[in-house]
This record gives C-alpha cells, structure tokens and sequence, in this order.
C-alpha cells in the first residue's frame, strides 16, 4: 500500500487503518509533532513503544476539591536530547491561574455594618478584583432599600477634584451635593 501525504499535518486525517502501515522509524522521523493528534487512532504496538510515547503530551489530572494536580506521562522529548551531562534541565517560571483556591470555608466569610450583616463567597479561586466586585454587589444588594432613602451626601472640606462644580455658598466646592446611589449622575443634578 502506498501513500501520499504532501505535509506531515495530514496524518491527522489519515483513518486507523491507513496508520497501521506507517513504521515507527517514519511516525518519528517525519510526523513526531503529530502524533499526540492521531493517539487514539494508533496500532496497540506503537502505543506501548516507550520512544513513541515520549512524543505524547502528557495528561493532566484534577483531583478535586483541592485541586492537587500531578501529571502523568512519559520524560519529554527534550530530556533525550540534553541527556550527554553538558546540560540541565530545570524549571525557572511555574505559574498558574485559579488553579490553587484561595477562598475555603475557613475564610469566606465576610461582615460588614453595625448588625454584623454576613456575606459568604464561595469556595474557589479568585482574583483580589473579583472578590472586590463581588463583595460591591452583595453589599448593594443587601442594602439597596437603605441606597434608595439616602439621596445626598454633603462633601465638606477642600478637595481639588471638587472645585469645578460651585454652590452657592462659595466657590470652592466646599459644601457641593452629591448623590449617594449607583445610577448614572446628570450634570445639573448637582
């Protein structure tokens, strides 16, 4: 059986069948980078091949709820290449997102206002911007009826940002009203 493959991506589309005939010396020399693609699709003896299987990605595994990640799968193809003692190999950067929780039941409680009023975040992994943003949503939800009686809070003291809107009491800003509630303000409310 003969085949034609004008780039090495197309063993991709090549059927189980087909694969069979390919000999391991070519699935190495020429379509190594596309082996972890066509893994399943394989004959069982190029599957247990140690050489084969340094060409596989490696599979991660979760272990939930704590997220401890282990990584299963043979040495990379690297190791073989730096293996004459001139070289090491080493980590320098390991760095990952939400995968170590930093919220759990021991600190995901949050209390705020004089009645101690609670907030639970859930368990997971944030970012300190999400657990700002979640806890401004709770608490405006939790008070949202208190939000809706206080219309106006009065900044007293000299403060630059103010100056430009005017009252008439003097011209510094000092005394200039301000709505306290999360709609959108109009220029001539204040």
């Amino acid at each position: 059986m003969y085949l034609t493959l004008h780039h090495p991506s197309d063993i991709m589309d090549m059927s189980a069948e087909q694969l069979q005939y390919i000999s391991k010396v070519v699935l190495l020399r020429v379509y190594g980078d596309y082996i972890d693609y066509v893994w399943n699709k394989l004959p069982g003896r190029l599957k247990v091949d140690l050489e084969v299987r340094t060409y596989r990605r490696c599979d991660e595994h979760y272990n939930q709820p704590w997220q401890r990640t282990h990584i299963d799968g043979p040495a990379p193809k690297i190791k073989d290449h730096l293996s004459d003692g001139d070289y090491e190999l080493g980590l320098m950067i390991f760095e990952t997102y939400h995968t170590i929780p930093n919220v759990n039941e021991s600190n995901n409680k949050f209390y705020f206002d004089k009645d101690d009023a609670e907030i639970t975040i859930p368990e997971g992994s944030y970012e300190v911007q999400d657990i700002n943003e979640f806890l401004k949503r709770a608490i405006l939800r939790s008070h949202r009826d208190a939000l809706e009686t206080v219309d106006i809070v009065l900044l007293h003291g000299d403060n630059s940002n103010n100056s430009k809107y005017n009252t008439d009491d003097d011209d510094n800003g000092e005394g200039a009203e301000y709505h306290n509630n999360p709609r959108k303000l109009q220029h001539d409310e204040m």
